[in-house]
């Protein structure tokens, strides 16, 4: 949409392939284009940004949402609490997902918790929501 045709090339690949060579790019300090979309934790691990794109080509924001079954509220109004005051930057979730993803990985995840709450800014906005 922007006249690069010829200037790059598309490589179409897994999501775990693109992070590899996104890893092994930045190690060598190449240049590199990669298709991430936030939140992702790789805006936290590696030294990214966003391009611009004033034509819209990549879409729209979306949205995350949490659903509930109807009646949960009245069952469990705390937790609702809880759920209704959760909110995360793209910054703050990428942290988190660093830390649970690659600084602790499949199985530690309560270990990572304790990590990502251990630093008194992420403990004071957790507690943030537990009003």
């Amino acid at each position: 949409g922007y006249g690069l045709d010829g200037e790059f090339s598309l490589i179409e690949g897994s999501t775990t392939a693109m992070l590899a060579e996104l890893d092994r790019a930045t190690k060598n300090e190449e240049p590199i284009v990669v298709t991430l979309w936030r939140p992702h934790w790789a805006y936290n691990a590696f030294p990214v940004r966003d391009l611009e794109d004033p034509e819209g080509h990549l879409g729209e924001a979306e949205i995350l949402k949490v659903l509930g079954r109807e009646g949960f509220k009245a069952d469990h109004a705390e937790v609702a609490g809880w759920i209704a005051n959760f909110s995360l930057t793209d910054a703050e979730l990428a942290e988190l997902g660093d830390v649970v993803i690659n600084q602790y990985g499949t199985g530690q995840e309560e270990e990572a918790i304790e990590q990502w709450l251990s630093d008194p800014d992420n403990r004071a906005l957790a507690d943030s929501w537990m009003v």
